[in-house]
């Protein structure tokens, strides 16, 4: 991964090291005392015209609905590490 869009206390963007244009986006909200995460996960291409096959293909094949809520598990595990880390 590595970071494409950094803004002051308010958004993570990482872009995927793959061939596959995968974006994780983190958004801090401050709610008081306490932070509430926000995470996005984008996949697909948007500019070279065949993107909806290419999209279709990968929602089909790669990021199924199975893997998408593994990876929400691993983010939301992954912070609550931080938490007790920090």
């Amino acid at each position: 991964w590595r970071v494409v869009e950094l803004k002051e206390d308010k958004l993570i963007l990482l872009k995927a090291s793959s061939f596959i244009p995968i974006y994780l986006e983190s958004v801090l909200l401050s709610l008081g005392e306490d932070t509430r995460v926000i995470h996005r996960v984008r996949v697909g291409f948007s500019s070279i015209g065949l993107e909806k096959i290419f999209d279709w293909f990968i929602r089909r094949f790669i990021l199924t609905s199975k893997r998408i809520e593994s990876i929400k598990r691993h983010a939301i595990e992954e912070f609550t590490n931080l938490e007790n880390i920090l």
